[in-house]
Protein backbone atom coordinates (compact mmCIF):
# COMPACT_ATOMS: atom_id res chain seq x y z
CA UNK A 1 0.00 0.00 0.00
CA UNK A 2 1.03 3.50 -0.77
CA UNK A 3 1.81 6.16 2.00
CA UNK A 4 -0.33 9.11 1.13
CA UNK A 5 1.01 12.55 2.98
CA UNK A 6 -0.09 15.82 3.28
CA UNK A 7 1.51 18.64 1.90
CA UNK A 8 -0.75 21.38 2.63
CA UNK A 9 -4.54 22.71 4.04
CA UNK A 10 -6.64 25.62 3.51
CA UNK A 11 -5.86 26.00 -0.23
CA UNK A 12 -7.33 27.71 -3.09
CA UNK A 13 -7.17 25.44 -6.16
CA UNK A 14 -8.00 25.93 -9.76
CA UNK A 15 -9.38 23.00 -11.45
CA UNK A 16 -9.22 21.86 -14.87
CA UNK A 17 -12.78 23.22 -15.60
CA UNK A 18 -11.47 26.33 -14.41
CA UNK A 19 -13.23 26.58 -10.97
CA UNK A 20 -12.11 27.25 -8.05
CA UNK A 21 -12.21 25.19 -5.13
CA UNK A 22 -11.42 26.76 -1.25
CA UNK A 23 -10.48 25.24 1.66
CA UNK A 24 -9.01 21.95 -0.44
CA UNK A 25 -5.71 19.58 0.47
CA UNK A 26 -3.21 18.30 -1.22
CA UNK A 27 -1.79 14.80 -0.37
CA UNK A 28 1.46 12.82 -2.25
CA UNK A 29 1.26 9.71 -3.10
CA UNK A 30 5.02 9.19 -4.03
CA UNK A 31 4.31 10.02 -7.40
CA UNK A 32 1.17 12.82 -7.96
CA UNK A 33 -0.45 14.79 -6.36
CA UNK A 34 -3.74 14.52 -5.10
CA UNK A 35 -6.35 17.28 -4.56
CA UNK A 36 -9.45 17.09 -1.88
CA UNK A 37 -12.23 19.30 -1.35
CA UNK A 38 -13.19 20.32 2.31
CA UNK A 39 -15.36 17.03 2.35
CA UNK A 40 -12.66 14.73 1.38
CA UNK A 41 -13.39 13.94 -2.28
CA UNK A 42 -10.94 13.79 -5.06
CA UNK A 43 -10.99 17.11 -7.62
CA UNK A 44 -9.28 17.69 -10.74
CA UNK A 45 -6.60 20.67 -9.11
CA UNK A 46 -4.33 21.61 -11.31
CA UNK A 47 -2.80 24.71 -9.70
CA UNK A 48 -2.62 25.93 -6.28
CA UNK A 49 -3.30 29.64 -5.85
CA UNK A 50 -2.46 29.91 -2.03
CA UNK A 51 -1.79 27.17 0.87
CA UNK A 52 -1.13 26.77 4.62
CA UNK A 53 1.89 24.32 3.89
CA UNK A 54 2.26 21.52 6.14
CA UNK A 55 5.86 20.71 7.85
CA UNK A 56 8.44 21.67 5.75
CA UNK A 57 9.54 24.22 2.98
CA UNK A 58 10.55 21.71 0.66
CA UNK A 59 6.40 20.47 0.52
CA UNK A 60 6.19 23.98 -1.36
CA UNK A 61 8.47 23.05 -3.70
CA UNK A 62 7.36 19.62 -4.48
CA UNK A 63 4.03 21.20 -5.37
CA UNK A 64 5.31 23.90 -7.55
CA UNK A 65 7.35 21.35 -9.39
CA UNK A 66 4.45 19.08 -9.84
CA UNK A 67 1.94 21.25 -10.69
CA UNK A 68 4.78 22.59 -13.42
CA UNK A 69 5.14 19.24 -14.86
CA UNK A 70 1.95 17.71 -15.47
Amino acid sequence: MTEVIILARLCTVECADGSIVKNARIFYDGENLIYRNADGEIIDGVKTHGAEIINRVSNLSLISYKERTQ
